[in-house]
């Protein structure tokens, strides 16, 4: 999909919710098969690092996203590329698509809000009795 086929930042309306969320899900598709064969291949590898395991799948999708999101692959993921979405940089920023190290800031930030719940359930004792 070449960039003309999207409009430009300056005129393209963001996204609705529905066409994200389709994205997100062929994103995860693609991250689960990736993983699987990862993870099926290494298992002995990942069962003896334990928790530290969990590490390396939050680094994958964070390279991923980080990567595919920014300029080199034109600001879309698989799952934007179908939807004919893009990431792009907001108003008064120049270029098509989000620099890569900006965009993997980007994410690790999303990303380690999502976890953060989950962190103080896995991470802290339980005090409550």
């Amino acid at each position: 999909m070449s960039t003309s086929e999207i409009p430009a930042p300056e005129s393209a309306p963001i996204a609705g919710f529905w066409r994200r969320l389709i994205a997100l899900a062929i994103d995860s598709m693609v991250l689960g098969i990736f993983g699987s064969g990862v993870g099926w291949s290494l298992c002995d590898v990942f069962a003896g690092m334990g928790a530290w395991g969990r590490l390396i799948g939050f680094l994958i999708a964070v390279t991923y996203f980080g990567v595919m999101n920014s300029s080199i692959f034109d600001g879309q993921t698989f799952g934007k590329r179908v939807m004919k979405i893009r990431v792009v940089p907001m108003e008064g920023q120049s270029g098509v698509a989000v620099d890569t190290p900006q965009d993997l800031e980007r994410v690790r930030a999303i990303m380690a809000g999502a976890a953060a719940p989950n962190t103080r359930k896995t991470w802290l004792p339980n005090t409550s009795s």
